[in-house]
């Protein structure tokens, strides 16, 4: 084994450090050019891997690696911060999260305080969805992830020493089953690829290879400094361009990771103190930046979200900036007062111990209060009722007697009187879901048995799927034939219902926004367009295409000679009808959203499904004539006499659905 390498101090790594966490936080604040200041993460996860490797590389070396001092070490840097940023979110999160979403919040209490909240945000759900940003503890995946591999990688790398001396060849041969990994996951499963140490692992051996190389890389660079200036530069430039250039809608991790990772290391092999980067990097507001950037990461994901629930809409510039502002404030103060305190010897080993056993146990005992009330639901019990519904949707299980999926990509959920010989299918997204609950209560009085279609990652309007998989789009269009034979086979009638203009965004001519802005102050939290595109293919497709789309669809389900019910748009109400009766108290009555721009937001969907003529086959349901009044000033309820229609901004609650449930009998006779 070869001499290790060096402890000194390097200040251009606390700047690149910086260069990591500013474009997170512009990010997740929605400010500036930063679509890809995700990517800061793999910086972070480069510079960990660095360090980490360098302590133990140099310790192995050395025969005083203890797995004690190492831990002590881990803890002492990572616990303290920590800790308090999850005391401090608690008193937010009773204030202002609805019981649902408190209960999320409390398995992130449990997973982070176990290091295993990469799994609970796995199974809560991407990344880049609308809820992310309402996620406070979300951002901690990756300190679970980085934990989870200090776990795996102390006994691996004193195992790789023992058996060969080309430890850093064994260690990228680990990498590349790692990155392939990766790049194999994303392509089918992006959220497990993003959230798994697996598919993570091989950005921390990069920074593990360049620490472990570190020495002959330096004899390279000192001999050909211009060398070390390229390489620096060339690194310091991938890292800003893949903030700059990368979108939420990218594979991600794959190939394209390899540009902020690579860049990173780069950087730390080459960009010492004697290039040009090094200097830059090394500059005091970078240094500055870069010893908060832990407090300042914990801290930032927690304001951003609460922020986005106290006011119930998306962030504004002016906004964003000023909470970045107070996230800077804060870190300030826990970089000063936690930070450093617990990392120097001024706090003894046993008080960080009993520290940190006290504060996990109350953050599970807390978490697990929270799981077993349903988000202590008992505190809000004005919306309990209507908000609990949301939870129904997204657990389909509380309504089918039985729920299962095929291999033929078709998912199928039953319910009402499910030994009944009349088969009702419902077919469509959430907005179906919404409305199978009083579906289901009616048609087990009926006689009536229910199946929910779906084919689960798939756009219910199968044409326009037009994604860059093609796999996957054949994979789809297929499941859809199979759902079209099911239909042909075994029902007697099918319902469909979608959250059309949604799906079909973005429509010539209308609302250029794919989530609802009611012009009354009220806007769904998230525009959440580039993630769609991934999800549902590119905003390439013009409008006769999109028309051409919705008449396939209803004439292939028409051609299965079954009676087919379509359900037009229903009205989207912009604000989260819970959070707005949390904030007004028992006092509001009424709640409602202009019809006209129901209309307007509607009009293509509404012209297309008004041009394909009613028959015995094709019936028409819309909700607009159950929730909306009519005139010059018509209103499209949310709130009647104190009852809700909808459980947040667009589903309908049971009182909302009931009212379309009776439309839908009368279409089914």
């Amino acid at each position: 084994m070869s001499k290790g390498t060096s402890r000194k101090y390097r200040p251009e790594i606390d700047g690149l450090r910086a260069v990591a966490v500013l474009p997170v936080v512009f990010f997740h604040g929605g400010i500036g050019p930063f679509h890809g200041g995700f990517a800061g993460v793999d910086v972070f996860f480069v510079i960990s891997g660095y360090l980490i490797t360098s302590i133990i590389y140099a310790d192995l070396v050395q025969g005083t690696f203890s797995f004690k001092k190492f831990y002590e070490r881990r803890a002492r840097r990572i616990l303290p911060a920590l800790f308090l940023i999850m005391a401090a979110s608690i008193p937010f999160a009773w204030l202002l999260l609805l019981p649902m979403d408190m209960k999320g919040f409390a398995e992130g209490l449990i997973g982070v305080s176990l290091f295993v909240s990469n799994f609970v945000f796995w199974k809560q759900a991407g990344y880049f969805n609308a809820a992310a940003a309402l996620k406070p503890l979300l951002h901690t995946w990756s300190l679970a992830v980085e934990e989870q591999f200090y776990i795996f990688f102390p006994p691996l790398l004193i195992l790789i020493s023992r058996t060969t001396r080309s430890i850093a060849l064994a260690l990228a041969m680990i990498a590349m089953i790692s990155f392939a990994s990766a790049e194999f996951i994303s392509r089918s499963d992006p959220t497990s690829a993003y959230y798994f140490l697996h598919t993570r692992a091989w950005e921390l051996l990069i920074g593990a290879i360049v620490a472990i190389r570190s020495k002959d890389i330096s004899k390279v660079t000192d001999k050909h400094p211009t060398l070390g200036q390229i390489i620096a530069g060339a690194g310091l430039f991938a890292v800003i361009a893949s903030v700059v250039f990368l979108r939420e809608t990218t594979r991600y991790p794959s190939v394209y990771t390899l540009f902020p990772t690579v860049g990173a290391a780069m950087v730390l092999s080459a960009g010492t103190g004697r290039t040009f980067v090094g200097k830059l990097l090394s500059l005091p507001p970078f240094v500055a930046v870069g010893l908060l950037s832990y407090s300042l990461y914990l801290w930032h994901q927690p304001v951003l979200a609460f922020a986005r629930h106290y006011i119930d809409r998306s962030l504004d510039p002016s906004t964003a900036v000023a909470l970045i502002v107070l996230c800077f404030a804060l870190s300030a103060l826990s970089w000063r007062y936690v930070e450093q305190p617990f990392r120097t010897s001024r706090i003894s080993v046993r008080a960080v111990a009993a520290t940190g056993a006290i504060s996990t146990s109350a953050l599970i005992m807390i978490g697990s209060l929270g799981i077993l009330s349903n988000g202590f639901s008992s505190r809000l019990p004005s919306v309990v009722e209507w908000e609990s519904l949301g939870q129904k949707v997204q657990q389909t299980g509380n309504v089918c007697a039985l729920a299962h999926s095929d291999r033929t990509g078709v998912s199928y959920c039953f319910f009402g009187d499910v030994a009944a010989r009349r088969t009702v299918a419902l077919y469509g997204d959430s907005h179906a879901q919404a409305i199978s609950f009083s579906l289901a209560e009616r048609f087990k009085k009926m006689g009536l048995k229910g199946v929910l279609l779906r084919a689960p990652d798939c756009q219910p309007i199968p044409q326009i799927s037009t994604t860059k998989n093609e796999t996957q789009l054949s994979q789809c269009l297929l499941a859809f034939q199979h759902l079209l034979d099911y239909v042909r086979e075994d029902v007697d009638e099918i319902i469909v219902a979608i959250r059309w203009t949604f799906r079909l965004y973005p429509i010539p001519g209308q609302i250029d926004r794919l989530t609802f802005v009611n012009g009354e102050g009220g806007e769904e939290i998230e525009d959440y367009r580039e993630n769609y595109a991934a999800l549902n293919g590119s905003f390439s497709v013009d409008g006769r295409s999109k028309m051409l789309a919705i008449d396939d669809l209803i004439q292939s389900l028409e051609k299965t000679g079954k009676l087919v019910v379509v359900v037009y748009p229903i009205p989207e109400l912009g604000w989260n009808i819970a959070k707005v009766n949390l904030r007004h108290g028992p006092g509001l009555s009424e709640l409602s959203t202009s019809e006209a721009l129901y209309l307007e937001r509607n009009k293509f969907v509404l012209g297309v499904l008004d041009n394909i003529a009613a028959s015995e086959t094709l019936r028409k349901v819309r909700p607009a004539d159950v929730l909306c009044s009519k005139g010059a000033d018509g209103r499209c309820f949310g709130q009647r006499d104190g009852v809700p229609l909808y459980y947040d901004d667009d589903h309908l609650s049971a009182q909302g659905a009931d009212l379309v449930a009776d439309e839908i009998l009368k279409a089914l006779n």
